[in-house]
């Protein structure tokens, strides 16, 4: 086959370019790449599936289960460092996570970092409450969202934090997820400038008016959905 240049007459266009993830490694004082069971969450996701790289067995990289697991919230978000902006899938999904490991693995102990939680809709709350109450889990707010930082001493990690009142601690853990902020598509520059759509901090096109026409752009014709438009669930895309 060839390639064919074809022309098209339409009366609209969809921009559905959808998101990535922030690279951790931008912020090394997660270790991510450089520590080793220092994942991002969609990695995990991988890890706890059945058809991944250990059939959906929780192990470490040198095979065996780990005891204490952390969950890191807003990983190069909420902070002027990087986005602004709250990814608002990361805690119900993480919520998911702790579910998932306390099924496969009842007796480990889990820690949660966050600067805030957002939980949105009727049965956020009450998904998270439930979870809560499933295990050995501690929650731990952080007076910001990048207020931790990840060691690695012989086998084990250990993160140092500083809480909402200005308290420092440490924690030994076996393995840590990371949550990784949401931004618009990182290649989604040309589409920009093809179709003559600005794009925010946040790499998100903008729209023309976030609350009356969420869907439309200062082009006319020119239409966003999904992700392109800002972080959603798969439900919120859907929508």
């Amino acid at each position: 086959d060839e390639d064919r240049l074809t022309e098209c007459r339409v009366g609209a266009v969809v921009l559905a370019t959808g998101f990535d993830l922030f690279d951790p490694a931008k912020a090394p004082q997660y270790g991510y790449g450089k520590i080793s069971d220092v994942y991002t969450s969609l990695e995990f996701e991988r890890l706890v599936n059945a058809s991944g790289p250990t059939q959906g067995k929780i192990a470490l990289k040198n095979g065996r289960t780990p005891q204490r697991i952390a969950f890191v919230h807003c990983v190069g978000s909420r902070t002027k460092r990087f986005y602004p902006h709250c990814s608002s899938v990361c805690c119900m999904y993480i919520g998911k996570f702790i579910h998932q490991v306390l099924q496969k693995l009842p007796g480990v102990s889990i820690c949660t970092f966050f600067s805030d939680l957002c939980l949105p809709g009727k049965e956020g709350q009450g998904f998270f409450d439930t979870v809560s109450k499933e295990g050995d889990l501690t929650l731990t707010r952080l007076q910001a969202s990048d207020s931790v930082e990840i060691h690695k001493e012989g086998e084990q990690l250990t993160i140092g934090y500083t809480d909402v009142g200005g308290r420092t601690g440490t924690v030994v853990e076996d393995m840590v997820v990371l949550a990784p902020a949401m931004i618009g598509a990182t290649d989604a520059d040309a589409v920009a400038r093809v179709f003559g759509v600005c794009r925010d901090g946040g790499g998100f096109f903008v729209e023309d008016r976030a609350t009356l026409a969420s869907v439309s752009t200062a082009t006319e014709g020119i239409f966003i959905a999904g992700c392109a438009q800002g972080p959603k669930d798969i439900q919120g895309a859907v929508a």
